[in-house]
């Protein structure tokens, strides 16, 4: 009986960490993932392939860092289950890069802050809020 109850805590525990669509903030921490694109305003925006390096993002316990194209990004958040909110604290290196780079850039930085859902759609990872969806590999 003992087991029994162990077993059915620990799939509550597992079901009750897993955010929208089995997506939790344990499968992203730590890691650096790799923007696919983001459509902002129902247009869609991909990384240049001018850049020196992979668009990404890495989040720590209540920290993320990135780069945007030109641009390493960084700042704070805060996490409520699947929902993670950018402070508006974030901050960004200023190079200036070619304009197709910039375009990328500006629309992610400039969205990025308010509160995301983390989910998946069609098997890519992805952070929404109500004015950006940022897709990954």
């Amino acid at each position: 009986m003992k087991k029994y109850l162990y077993i059915m805590a620990c799939a509550l525990a597992f079901v009750a960490c897993a955010g929208k669509n089995g997506v939790a903030f344990g499968d992203i921490e730590s890691k650096s993932l790799i923007i696919d694109k983001i459509i902002v305003s129902g247009k869609t925006l991909m990384p240049s392939s001018l850049q020196d390096e992979n668009t990404s993002i890495s989040f720590s316990k209540s920290d993320y860092n990135g780069f945007a194209g030109c641009n390493s990004f960084f700042g704070s958040f805060s996490l409520n289950g699947n929902k993670i909110t950018f402070a508006g604290n974030g901050g960004a290196t200023k190079m200036l890069c070619p304009p197709e780079i910039m375009l990328f850039e500006d629309a992610l930085l400039s969205q990025l802050t308010g509160e995301f859902t983390l989910g998946k759609e069609n098997d890519k990872l992805i952070l929404q809020s109500k004015e950006m969806k940022i897709y990954f590999k």
